[in-house]
């Protein structure tokens, strides 16, 4: 009996050491980095595209955990601001969600603090908890205009899109080329990225699954890229080998309703008809002329 409370005493004075042990290494706790929007637009400061931010009105009882803060309750008929920067085009959508049963106003402004689009609500006097709006906004800087009254969700998301080396390629049978393309999302190249490569005419050109184009018979099509839901397209146009050879053997033409003593220039190109089309090819050189008088 002695042995077993020897042993017990033994286990809670080691317990009791690693429990100390473990009080005399403080934790390192990562303070949370909170965003405070801004009255005046110039001093907004930056959020991220796609980030989901919860922010909170500054004397909510949420304050503590929100990402952003914005407002105070005992004032009205204004925003507190955050900005974002565009380096190109985008088209982006603004999430809002309200959270804390209450309401929260948001107008998206461009540089030169004017409007874009409506002000919206989110919450109770809408009846709309939650709500996305679709923006085509321009490469430069906007602000968006926060009025939490209590704590709700938002989120600028921005849109991938796929870059390709070209929109439209005209080949002949037998021509081959690549397809050279790139994911982007919130202006930034999406790396390892897949593309599948689809034609809607493989009588008129087939294309391979690394985007090799390779021109079959006259006509005209198009090649769909794919990657991660987004669709981008090239049109592909194939000219009969025949065309580009009639603008490099023209010697001579006959050019009606001309004015006399008058200099012309102009310049020519050929085309072949195949069934009910006809495929153009590039002009050639600029000839230059004068009538008689």
């Amino acid at each position: 009996m002695k042995k077993k409370i020897r042993l017990l005493a033994v286990c809670a004075i080691m317990l009791c050491g690693m429990i100390v042990g473990g009080i005399a290494k403080p934790a390192e706790v990562m303070a949370k980095q909170t965003i405070k929007a801004t009255r005046e637009m110039k001093d907004a400061p930056k959020i991220q595209l796609d980030k989901l931010y919860h922010i909170a009105a500054n004397d909510s009882p949420q304050a503590g955990k929100a990402d952003i803060l914005a407002w105070n309750s005992h004032e009205w008929n204004y925003y507190d601001f955050v900005t974002v920067k565009l380096t190109e085009k985008t088209n982006l959508t603004l999430f809002a969600q309200e959270t804390g049963g209450s309401d929260c106003w948001i107008q998206l402004y461009n540089s030169d603090g004017e409007r874009v689009g409506e002000e919206y609500n989110v919450g109770t006097r809408s009846g709309v908890l939650k709500r996305t709006e679709k923006y085509s906004l321009m490469a430069g800087t906007y602000y968006l205009g926060l009025q939490p009254h209590a704590t709700a969700d938002i989120q600028l998301k921005s849109e991938k899109k796929i870059v390709l080396s070209e929109k439209k390629v005209i080949l002949e049978p037998g021509d081959k080329t690549t397809i050279d393309a790139v994911l982007k999302k919130s202006d930034k190249v999406v790396k390892n990225t897949k593309f599948t490569y689809k034609s809607t005419k493989t009588s008129v050109a087939k294309v391979s699954s690394k985007g090799k184009i390779v021109a079959v018979a006259p006509g005209s099509c198009k090649i769909s890229v794919k990657s991660q839901g987004v669709t981008s397209n090239i049109t592909v146009i194939v000219l009969p080998n025949k065309v580009k050879t009639v603008a490099s053997d023209f010697s001579s033409a006959n050019i009606i309703q001309l004015k006399k003593g008058t200099t012309y220039k102009f310049r020519v190109r050929g085309f072949v008809k195949s069934g009910s089309k006809k495929y153009y090819g590039e002009f050639g050189k600029t000839y230059k002329l004068k009538t008689n008088k």
